[in-house]
């Protein structure tokens, strides 16, 4: 006996199967990628923990993206982009760890994608896959009651 599902059940397939076609597309709105559900679903970016308002900010490029998976309700995403955290590069993959999953997004300030010649005439050899500039707010004194 064959049984046939004619209405799709599960929202993660569907998912990773809407990402593989926008990843055909040059440029990618990760917030743009997936069907809506009444599940909320964030993102991880390099280890950074970010929302769909943060993450509408970034278009990405299709080269930009090594890895890209699901895991429960969160997309997460490598990528070939150097990441400069307030002007300090991070290098490598225990860097970008150390640093950037211990952020909360509301101190984020901006995240800005620059392409690879751009971000090869501001960082060298560094910048030639392009970069991926983080700069977070700055606690005022007294901001957390001092």
């Amino acid at each position: 006996m064959i049984n046939v599902i004619t209405k799709p059940t599960l929202f993660f397939p569907l998912l990773v199967f809407c990402l593989s076609i926008q990843i055909q597309a040059q440029t990618i709105n990760l917030s743009k990628s997936h069907i809506p559900s009444n599940e909320p679903v964030s993102y991880v970016v390099d280890f950074l923990r970010l929302d769909s308002l943060l993450i509408s900010s970034i278009e990405f490029q299709r080269n930009d993206i090594k890895d890209i998976r699901t895991e429960s309700s969160e997309i997460i995403v490598k990528t070939r982009l150097w990441v400069v955290l307030d002007g300090v590069f991070l290098s490598t993959q225990k860097e970008k760890k150390e640093k950037l999953s211990v952020i909360n997004k509301e101190i984020i300030e901006s995240i800005e994608r620059i392409d690879k010649i751009k971000a090869s005439e501001l960082f060298g050899k560094k910048g030639k896959n392009g970069a991926l500039l983080i700069k977070t707010k700055k606690i005022k004194a007294g901001a957390f009651g001092e």
